[in-house]
């Protein structure tokens, strides 16, 4: 929630009260600051005298929306369920939006970059442009998704990465207070710690004592919006959405990361399976499963190969295999 935030409706000391309560308990309030952010305008536009969260008005929000995705709209009943929870909690009335109205999960399908789309991608953020209003973006964009695809961190991950978490003398990121609350010490590639330290020292330079590694002149909010909406229009802009008439995701990255790593065990003649466990620690996972996935998504030439065990990874594979 930005200090400069401003709540209109009769729930607005509630929606501000709850964020706090969540901030206390170590819990994120993303996307839950932007999401009540919006049904607070909503209450104050349809609703400006509605005092009580009641059934008609949590049916109307929570509603499916002309072209929204279903797991969108499940993000913002789930938002609403836990504010209305919390005011039940309170002591006051509010309806709680039962989840069967809530749709099926739609499974994400990563996107697996070519290598040719990366040379591409990288290639075009390389050429940004300094104006009065890139706010660092030149220098910001290229080492952001450089780290993103080379460390394979959350999106969330690398928005919180501060400048005392980087080592660049060790080539260690230290990943703090992760989606499972355990922290983890990665390392970095010579030549990745190379680029991150000389980004490092420009940054300095301009934004003396800075916090966040990747600076940008906006809010932590704002600051996952910003990063998102570069990717897509780099992305764009090399022409690179025309393969499947689509972007990726920040966290495509990540998916990237380790489906390359596997191939590179695969044509190594490596022992998958007593290595998955390191790559499950690497990439922040409680358990095997969703590590597993990833051999799903290798190519078909990949099941040929003699030396893993496909009976005994089929038993593994995760039936869900979605991460937000």
């Amino acid at each position: 929630m930005s200090a400069n935030t401003v709540y209109k409706s009769h729930f607005a000391n509630m929606i501000e009260n709850m964020l706090l309560f969540r901030e206390s308990l170590g819990l994120s309030k993303e996307p839950n600051d932007r999401i009540l952010m919006n049904f607070d305008r909503f209450c104050a536009e349809n609703y400006p005298h509605e005092m009580t969260l009641t059934k008609s008005l949590a049916m109307e929000w929570g509603a499916k929306r002309a072209n929204e995705k279903i797991n969108n709209q499940r993000v913002r009943i789930i938002t609403l369920r836990q504010f209305a929870k919390y005011i039940n909690f309170m002591g006051c009335e509010a309806y709680i939006i039962p989840t069967d109205m809530m749709g099926k999960q739609e499974t994400y399908e990563p996107y697996l970059f070519t290598d040719n789309e990366l040379t591409v991608f990288f290639e075009t953020i390389d050429k940004i442009s300094a104006t009065p209003k890139s706010s660092f973006a030149e220098y910001t964009i290229p080492v952001f998704f450089r780290v993103a695809y080379g460390c394979g961190l959350r999106p969330n991950e690398l928005l919180d990465l501060r400048r005392c978490d980087v080592n660049l003398q060790e080539r260690t990121i230290f990943v703090f207070n992760s989606k499972t609350k355990r922290d983890r010490l990665i390392m970095m590639t010579a030549d990745l710690a190379d680029v991150c330290r000389k980004y490092d020292g420009i940054a300095q330079r301009r934004f003396p004592n800075r916090n966040w590694f990747f600076h940008i002149d906006s809010s932590k909010r704002i600051r996952s919006q910003w990063f998102k909406y570069r990717l897509t229009k780099y992305w764009k802009l090399a022409r690179l959405d025309e393969r499947l008439g689509k972007c990726p995701r920040i966290y495509d990255f990540r998916h990237n990361h380790a489906t390359r790593v596997l191939l590179k065990w695969f044509d190594d003649g490596k022992d998958i399976m007593v290595l998955m466990p390191y790559l499950s620690a690497y990439m922040g996972y409680v358990g095997l499963h969703s590590t597993f996935y990833y051999i799903h998504l290798l190519p078909d030439r990949i099941r040929h190969n003699k030396s893993f065990d496909w009976d005994k990874f089929e038993t593994l594979l995760p039936e869900v295999p979605y991460e937000e």
